[in-house]
C-alpha cells in the first residue's frame, strides 16, 4: 500500500508540472451532438407562431440558394476534396486574378482546417432563406455564420450575396472574411507539414480530422503507451532492488492499471499536436482513457488492501470477519465505477442531477424489492461484528441444534446432531437468542441417585461418602468447582442422593466414558457394601395402594 500511495504521489507532482492545456473553450459532447438553438431559433419559432402563414409558399432551398446551403455544399466539397470547388464559395476578387486559381483551393483548405479548430456550427441556425436572415439587425443581403476569438481579437465570418457571371444570386464568403483566413489559420491550423501531408495523401475528413491526423493520433497513443512501459519498467527494477524487494500484487499494479495511467497521462499533455478537432476535443473532454486507467488504479487498490486485511485477520484469528470482506470490496468497487461512469457523463456535458434523481428513485424501488435481501446482509454484518458463534461451534437456534458450517451473506447453515442440514437467515439469527454450547468452559452433571427408603442412616452416610471418594482427584473435572454430593431429600419412596459435579475440557464424549466408569465403579462400591437402590413402584390398574417391591437391608 505504501508503494501505491507513492506511486500517486509521483504521479501528482508529474502532473503539476504538466503543460497547460489549451485556452481555448472546448465544447461537452451534449453540445455537438444536440446544439442549442440560441435565443435566434427561439425568436424564429415565436414569430413563427405568432405570424399567419404567408400567402405565397417560399420556394424550396433546394431550388434557390441560401446561406445554409451554401455552408453545405462548401463543406461537402470540402469532404471529398475538392478544395477548388469549395473555393467558388469564397469571395476572391480582392486577390488578383491570376492568383485566385493558386490561392483558392489553400485557403478553402484552411479555412475548413481552422474551422474544425475552433467553430462548432449548428446549421439550423442558419438562415435557409435565399434572402437570408432579414430580422437579425444586418444589412440585407448579408448573413453572419460564426465569431472565432483570436489573440488579437475576435473574428467575425460572413456570408454576402452577390450575382454570379452566370447572373444567379449566390451566397460567398465576404472579401474581408477571406482575408482573415491566413489570421485564423496561424493561430489554428495545422502548419505547412499538415498542408503537405494534405497534398500528397488521401483526402479523407471524419469528424473534423484528416486521415493523418487519425494516423497520427494512433502513431502517438503507441508512442506513448511504450513511454508509459519504459517508464513502469525502469520502476519495477528500481523496485525489485530493494531489500524488501516487490511483491506480486505491487509488480502486476505497475503493469497493469499504472502502466496505462502514465500512457494516458502522456497522451494527454501531447494530443495539441495532432491537432484535434472541436468535436474530437469534445468526446476527449469526458476523459474516458484517463478515467478507465485512475478506475483501474482505485479498483486494483482495494482489491490489494482486501487481501492485506484478510491476511491480516487470518493471522489474528478473526475467519469469520473475512467474509465480509469480499462483498464489502465488490460494494466499494461498484461505487468506484458508477462515480467514474458519473464524472465521465459530466463531463460529456449530461445532466449529472438528473441521473443522480433517476438513480435515487430507482436504488429507493431496489431496496424496497431486496428489503429482505438487505435484512440478511445487515444481519450477516451484525453477526460477524459481534461473533455470537464462530463456524464449528454448536449452537442451537429457534430450536434446531447442531454444528455451525458456514456463516453465508444471507443464511448460517447448522449441521443438526441428526445429521441434517439447517438453513437460518441471518435476519432471523439477529434477533433471536442463540445458546452456544461451543463455548461451554465445562459439562456439568446433575444426578440424582434413589437410595431404597429402609436404607439405615450408617448406610446412607456411607453411599455419600463413596460417590465423593470417587469424584475425589480426578484432572478431569474442574478444580475452581468441586464436586457436590448431598442427601437432600426424603421421597416417600426412596431417599435422594444428589451429586453434582463440572467436566473439562468440554469434550462431550469423553464426559459420557467419564460418566460410564463412574457409573460402574459407584455400583461395585455400593454392592460391596451392601447399598441398594430404590426399586421403582408399581400400581395397579384400579386405583389400589401401590405395591412395594421386597427390599433388602
Amino acid at each position: 500500500m505504501r508503494l501505491i500511495c507513492s506511486l500517486f504521489l509521483c504521479l501528482a507532482l508529474v502532473w503539476s508540472f504538466a503543460p497547460p492545456c489549451p485556452a481555448k473553450e472546448v465544447p461537452t459532447l451534449k453540445q455537438v451532438i444536440t446544439p442549442a438553438q440560441g435565443q435566434k431559433a427561439e425568436g424564429q419559432k415565436a414569430q413563427a407562431k405568432a405570424k399567419p402563414a404567408p400567402a405565397k409558399p417560399v420556394p424550396p432551398a433546394q431550388a434557390r440558394p441560401s446561406p445554409r446551403r451554401a455552408i453545405n455544399e462548401y463543406l461537402q466539397a470540402v469532404g471529398r476534396g475538392d478544395y477548388k470547388a469549395a473555393s467558388a464559395y469564397l469571395d476572391l476578387s480582392r486577390i488578383p486574378a491570376g492568383q485566385r486559381d493558386e490561392l483558392g483551393p489553400r485557403l478553402a483548405y484552411r479555412l475548413v482546417a481552422a474551422g474544425a479548430r475552433t467553430m462548432l456550427l449548428d446549421k439550423e441556425l442558419i438562415s435557409d432563406n435565399p434572402r437570408g436572415d432579414l430580422k437579425d439587425g444586418l444589412p440585407p443581403d448579408l448573413e453572419k455564420i460564426a465569431t472565432v476569438s483570436t489573440p488579437e481579437g475576435p473574428v467575425d465570418l460572413y456570408l454576402h450575396r452577390q450575382r454570379s457571371p452566370e447572373g444567379e444570386f449566390v451566397w460567398r464568403f465576404t472579401p474581408r472574411s477571406v482575408s482573415q483566413i491566413d489570421q485564423l489559420y496561424r493561430h489554428f491550423g495545422l502548419g505547412l507539414l499538415g498542408e503537405k501531408l494534405t497534398e500528397y495523401l488521401p483526402h479523407y475528413w471524419f469528424l473534423g480530422m484528416q486521415l493523418w491526423q487519425w494516423a497520427a493520433g494512433f502513431l502517438l497513443i503507441v508512442v506513448c503507451y511504450l513511454a508509459a512501459w519504459l517508464v513502469t519498467a525502469i520502476i519495477e527494477q528500481l523496485l525489485k532492488r530493494r531489500p524488501r524487494g516487490l511483491s506480486d500484487a505491487g509488480g502486476r499494479f505497475l503493469r497493469g492499471p499504472f502502466r496505462l495511467l502514465v500512457a494516458a497521462l502522456l497522451f494527454s499533455w501531447n494530443v495539441d499536436m495532432v491537432g484535434p478537432s472541436l468535436t474530437v476535443l469534445a468526446i476527449m473532454r469526458g476523459r474516458a482513457f484517463l478515467l478507465i486507467a485512475v478506475t483501474w488504479c482505485v479498483v486494483r487498490t482495494v482489491d490489494i488492501a482486501v487481501e492485506r486485511l484478510a491476511a491480516h485477520m487470518l493471522r489474528m484469528g478473526n475467519q469469520q470477519a473475512t467474509v465480509l470482506l469480499k462483498p464489502v470490496g465488490t460494494i466499494v468497487k461498484v461505487l468506484v465505477i458508477m462515480t467514474a461512469g458519473v464524472l465521465w457523463l459530466d463531463n460529456l456535458g449530461f445532466k449529472v442531477t438528473t441521473i443522480l434523481a433517476s438513480l435515487g428513485v430507482g436504488g429507493i424501488a431496489m431496496a424496497l424489492a431486496a428489503q429482505d435481501t438487505l435484512k440478511n446482509f445487515l444481519g450477516s454484518i451484525a453477526i460477524l461484528l459481534d461473533k455470537p458463534f464462530r463456524v464449528g461451534e454448536r449452537i442451537v437456534v429457534q430450536g434446531h441444534d447442531g454444528f455451525v458450517e458456514e456463516i453465508g451473506l444471507r443464511s448460517t447453515k447448522l449441521r443438526q446432531l441428526d445429521g441434517h442440514q439447517a438453513v437460518v437467515p441471518n435476519e432471523l439469527v439477529a434477533r433471536v437468542n442463540i445458546e452456544n454450547v461451543g463455548r461451554r468452559p465445562h459439562i456439568r452433571r446433575v444426578a440424582n441417585l434413589r437410595l431404597a427408603s429402609r436404607t439405615s442412616a450408617a448406610k446412607a452416610r456411607r453411599a455419600v461418602k463413596i460417590v465423593e471418594e470417587l469424584l475425589q482427584g480426578h484432572q478431569c473435572l474442574d478444580p475452581g468447582l468441586p464436586p457436590r454430593v448431598y442427601l437432600n431429600e426424603f421421597n416417600p419412596d426412596s431417599l435422594n442422593l444428589l451429586m453434582i459435579y463440572w467436566y473439562i475440557p468440554p469434550d462431550f464424549w469423553a464426559y459420557n466414558a467419564f460418566g460410564n466408569q463412574l457409573n460402574l465403579s459407584i455400583l461395585e462400591r455400593f454392592e460391596q457394601e451392601g447399598i441398594r437402590l430404590a426399586e421403582p413402584v408399581r400400581r395397579n390398574l384400579i386405583g389400589q395402594e401401590p405395591e412395594r417391591a421386597p427390599e433388602n437391608t
